[in-house]
């Protein structure tokens, strides 16, 4: 061994630098988690305060809260199903979303018209609108039926929100005291300030000059369709609402169960600054008839077609060629508007007709065949009875030339020609003669001018 490491101070030496090497090893890699070696290597490096600050100090950014306690009511925050984790990466949301702006419809029943009205709102509102259901499993299903639906709803641009049963929608009352339950919009709606609330009866028109946006700016706190052209406010099938003016309403009055107006005329009367109607006709036509606004609403979930807009056939074809999506909302209640009723039946009737027509035709075709038999079975007759006439008349003709022959003088050839054949003519009578008197001698029934033919 080398006598070196024998020595002592050789020994403390390298005991020492791996002491050292240790130190700087623990500082710089563990000393903040280890109090022992903070408080060796960094003591008084930090005073008091400056300790308080840094313990108070949050881990990771400032993050600001999503909502605030005025915009939000925390003890009624909806309740978000969770998901099993499918090890795929979660969905982005769109870019450009406003969540203070959304299109909301509330439908628990599975109608196969969600799918398309959906996609015609999501395709015709603008870019930052958000589209929400409020609805059932049923009704959910049927929405993911659609594949490009389901894009949307991965985006967020959809978004689907079950609906809890004690906000009963099944009756217009049910609905009235849904929809005047403050807590409804805080559920569903928040942090939104527009709504723009839509049924299965409603529709807005791609064709449209008009935008939502256009209406938001003109800052009414409730536009509807008009009830009459005196009433400002209009029918909540189709209404864009402004929320903060009307959750202040419902927290200072509430509607009584059984009032005799609906939530949307209840609501309405108690706002100050509800559209006129002479100018949100131009929103939504139901009862009054404007050419090309933004949508139309049908009355009692669809069948109540108003005479005035839906009567008239030449408005009707103007609102089909203008906005064809309307179609949607008939097609899907298996209904037609109005007149168009009483064309059908007239279709009907004469194509029953026609059939009837048909039928006679194709009878006559197959009787002709047997027409034509008969007609030439009558007409053989004729053919047969035309020589015999032709044999008359050849006969005829003979008779007089023989006539007329007979008048003319015999020659000396003739005489004697004639003459031999009376002499034979003669003859012949006589034999003739005789043979018929031993005939009737043999058979005198048969020579008898009797009418009885049994013997015959």
């Amino acid at each position: 061994m080398n006598p070196i490491w024998h020595s002592k101070r050789v020994q403390r030496s390298a005991f020492f630098i791996f002491i050292f090497i240790a130190a700087i090893a623990l500082f710089a890699y563990g000393g903040d988690n280890l109090p022992s070696a903070s408080g060796v290597f960094r003591s008084g490096s930090l005073s008091k305060g400056e300790k308080e600050q840094k313990a108070n100090e949050p881990l990771g950014p400032n993050v600001e809260p999503l909502y605030s306690g005025s915009e939000y009511d925390t003890e009624h925050m909806p309740k978000i199903p969770e998901t099993p984790h499918t090890g795929q990466g979660a969905a982005t949301v769109a870019p450009g979303l406003d969540p203070k702006r959304i299109a909301l419809i509330i439908e628990t029943r599975p109608t196969n018209v969600l799918p398309p009205l959906l996609t015609h709102f999501i395709a015709t509102l603008p870019p930052a609108w958000v589209v929400k259901l409020v609805g059932s499993q049923e009704a959910f299903a049927v929405v993911h039926k659609s594949y490009s639906l389901k894009q949307h709803i991965a985006s967020k641009k959809l978004q689907l929100q079950e609906l809890p049963s004690y906000y009963p929608v099944d009756s217009s009352e049910s609905i009235s005291q849904t929809l005047t339950n403050v807590t409804f919009y805080s559920e569903f709606l928040a942090p939104a300030e527009w709504a723009l609330f839509f049924q299965t009866d409603s529709i807005i028109c791609s064709a449209s000059e008009q935008n939502i946006d256009d209406w938001v700016a003109k800052g009414y706190d409730w536009t509807g369709a008009p009830w009459n052209g005196d009433v400002p406010g209009g029918n909540g099938g189709l209404s864009l609402r402004h929320i903060p003016p009307i959750i202040e309403v419902l927290k200072k009055d509430s509607r009584e169960p059984g009032h005799r107006q609906w939530e949307d005329t209840w609501v309405c009367e108690r706002l100050k600054n509800a559209a006129p109607a002479q100018e949100e006709k131009y929103f939504s036509v139901e009862s009054l008839y404007v050419e090309r606004p933004l949508g139309y609403h049908i009355r009692g979930s669809g069948k109540l077609q108003d005479p005035i807009v839906w009567g008239n056939a030449t408005r009707r074809r103007q609102i089909f060629d203008y906005c064809p999506e309307t179609k949607i909302l008939l097609g899907n209640m298996k209904m037609m508007s109005m007149d168009d009723a009483a064309d059908l039946k007239k279709e009907q009737a004469a194509d029953a007709e026609k059939a009837r027509k048909d039928a006679e035709d194709a009878k006559k075709e197959a009787e002709k065949p047997k027409t034509e038999e008969k007609a030439n079975t009558e007409e053989k007759p004729k053919t047969e009875e035309t020589p015999k006439a032709d044999d008359a008349a050849a006969a005829s003709v003979k008779d007089k030339k023989i006539a007329t022959d007979d008048k003319k003088p015999a020659t000396e050839g003739e005489k004697k020609s004639s003459s031999t054949t009376t002499a034979a003519a003669s003859t012949s009578s006589a034999k003739a003669k005789e043979t018929t008197s031993q005939t009737s001698a043999a058979n005198p029934a048969k020579t008898s001018g009797s009418t009885d033919y049994a013997d015959s």
